[in-house]
């Protein structure tokens, strides 16, 4: 989506300045670069562009003109599927053309998807605190409640270590898809990871009984960027642990302090039941394996959603992050840009050589 947009951008630019050499020069910072005016503007071959109409219309689920009668809903579903997984592919992909085609695709999915009833939880932790179990038996838990909507309720889990460029259009391509919960897990901790935040709606931070030691280094970023905290593995021999840590952790966020927005009231309306303002992210008790505890975490998810939604809290965080993404392509177009012109690489050359000679 986002990079729909910053392509717009540079098209854009390339109006205004009426370029009408191969080449131009742009000014950044003290360094001049050197970059080709037909990039990323020129056309897509006639197969590429019906690879990419082929892929919009099966992401949004529209049966094909060449479906017979024997159609069935589960073979939609299929194909959305493999289409969905095809289109994340273009978007994280390196090659110019593959890049063309997701500017392309994301440009056509933004005109034609009303899918507006979407929510993104991103969920990071240390390895092996039971990231992927959490995900499971919520998942599990969703779907006991309603089986007639088990499509609807659906999660498209993607697993990361820290994030990429990428992450943002492909959380966008699951919701293009009509998945109303789209569920992006972390494989670790650390500063990178602190980054989900600008990808999520809500950002649920899961830690081990008795743990800590793991987070000590980026733990205090994570701390405060997360939205709720939950212990896991509160079963067994480790249920006392557990309680003891989530105890230990209410008491340290106890010094933080959420945007009023968070519980769903504003500094003006109280128009939730619930008017704890500011409020402090929960600290909650849960096990993947007992199923302690997801209950009360999935009504606390739906609880931030409902009144997220009710105040435009959400949609301001939204419009953050999509200026968070669009600065973060910029600055990859223009890194790359750097890294492919001779001239620049040359000048790179020379500055290294007296920086090795400075005494």
């Amino acid at each position: 989506m986002v990079r729909s947009v910053l392509l717009q951008l540079v098209r854009c630019s390339a109006q205004q300045h009426s370029l009408n050499c191969n080449h131009h020069q742009r000014r950044i910072g003290s360094i001049f670069i050197t970059t080709s005016c037909n990039r990323g503007i020129s056309s897509l071959s006639e197969e590429d562009d019906k690879t990419v109409d082929r892929l919009a219309h099966d992401i949004l689920g529209k049966p094909r003109s060449d479906d017979g009668d024997g159609y069935k809903t589960s073979s939609q579903t299929m194909r959305q599927r493999i289409a969905l997984s095809k289109s994340i592919t273009l978007v994280e992909s390196k090659s110019l053309k593959h890049r063309k085609m997701a500017d392309s695709l994301l440009d056509r999915l933004m005109k034609d998807s009303s899918n507006t009833n979407t929510f993104r939880l991103g969920i990071c932790g240390p390895p092996g605190v039971g990231k992927s179990s959490i995900v499971e038996a919520l998942g599990l838990y969703i779907l006991g409640l309603d089986k007639n909507e088990q499509e609807d309720a659906f999660c498209q889990k993607g697993v990361l270590g820290g994030l990429g460029a990428y992450t943002y259009d492909a959380a966008s391509l699951c919701e293009f898809a009509n998945y109303e919960l789209t569920i992006i897990e972390t494989v670790g901790v650390g500063q990178s990871e602190v980054e989900l935040a600008e990808c999520c709606d809500l950002f649920l931070l899961l830690l081990a009984p008795g743990g800590g030691d793991e987070l000590q280094g980026s733990k205090k970023g994570i701390v405060e960027v997360a939205d709720v905290l939950v212990v896991n593995k509160a079963d067994g021999e480790l249920h006392d642990v557990a309680r003891k840590t989530a105890n230990e952790y209410k008491k340290a966020v106890g010094l933080l302090r959420k945007p009023a927005g968070w519980w769903g009231t504003n500094k003006n309306d109280h128009v939730c039941s619930d008017d704890r303002s500011p409020a402090t992210p929960p600290v909650l008790l849960c096990s993947a394996r007992t199923g302690l505890g997801i209950p009360e975490l999935w009504d606390l998810i739906k609880t931030y959603r409902q009144n997220g939604k009710i105040t435009g809290y959400i949609d301001e965080k939204r419009r953050n992050q999509r200026r968070y993404w669009l600065t973060k392509y910029l600055r990859e177009h223009v890194l790359e840009a750097a890294k492919n012109d001779a001239g620049t690489r040359k000048r790179k050359e020379e500055i290294e050589l007296d920086l090795d000679n400075v005494a």
